[in-house]
């Protein structure tokens, strides 16, 4: 199973890609949309787990891009800010997380969730 894990802070993608590898998954990660798309195209993860607030760009943006192309992969959105989780939602994120309370015991939870 891969897990494509966006966020523009290296040290909490550094966190979930070692608790995906811990469950023998391969994480792959970047901290911006634009990367996101090309890594998407390329290699069509099995879920992400993406930040809602990056650069330039947000979650929204990326459920939208892959409306476009008929992506279905499923989104876990995660954000400090819970005024974003109705307008995740809306766009077709699978379910939205405070980051500040997403624990390492939680990622196992969604991935294993996610891994049939």
């Amino acid at each position: 199973m891969q897990v494509l894990i966006i966020d523009n802070d290296i040290a909490y993608r550094n966190g979930v890609s070692m608790a995906a590898s811990n469950k023998h998954w391969i994480p792959v990660s970047c901290g911006d949309i634009r990367t996101a798309k090309q890594i998407i195209s390329s290699t069509l993860p099995d879920l992400i787990i993406s930040d809602c607030l990056l650069y330039g760009e947000t979650v929204i943006d990326l459920l939208v891009w892959m409306k476009l192309q008929r992506i279905d992969i499923p989104v876990i959105a995660v954000s400090a800010d819970e005024a974003l989780s109705a307008a995740v939602i809306k766009n077709g994120a699978d379910c939205f997380y405070d980051k500040l309370n997403f624990t390492l015991s939680k990622i196992y939870e969604v991935l294993e969730k996610h891994q049939s």
